[in-house]
């Protein structure tokens, strides 16, 4: 796999994960454990600053790579995943089970996409629309997964 020499691409692929030529959304989010496992070593406060501060530097940085490639949602961009899996991770424990329970919950509601994941992907524009469906999947990925650490 090639780095893509653009800056913007660069973020954008998360450092040409999305170029993976079979799932790249599931390639970028695997590619991104090692960010969101640094981030919960953060105090809780911090992990809740460069997550909204990523988010606002991503919606950015996805609407530019969406323009130069003239696509909606263009498949090769998954930093937008890599934010989700952060937004689902944030504020729990580091841990081998937190993180694969994590992962596989933020892919489900990543790719079912139901309400109100889907509100954002259908309606909204932009790199907003790329990386705020992904921040909602991830907040239902972090719901479902506070609740299993709050039942076990």
């Amino acid at each position: 796999m090639r780095l893509p020499e653009n800056p913007v691409m660069f973020l954008a692929t998360f450092a040409g994960t999305g170029n993976a030529k079979k799932a790249p959304g599931t390639m970028g989010t695997l590619a991104g454990i090692p960010f969101c496992a640094l981030l919960l070593l953060l105090p809780l406060q911090v992990q809740m600053v460069v997550v909204m501060t990523a988010v606002l530097l991503g919606i950015m940085v996805c609407d530019k790579a969406a323009e130069e490639l003239g696509e909606k949602d263009p498949s090769c961009v998954v930093l937008d995943e890599v934010l989700g899996l952060a937004v689902t991770l944030m504020f729990f424990p580091l841990s081998f089970f937190t993180v694969i329970l994590g992962f596989f919950l933020f892919r489900f509601f990543d790719i079912v996409k139901p309400w109100p994941v889907n509100f954002f992907d259908e309606r909204i524009p932009g790199g907003a629309g790329i990386v705020l469906d992904d921040v909602a999947a991830g907040l239902c990925a972090h719901l479902v997964l506070a609740v299993l650490f709050y039942v076990f």
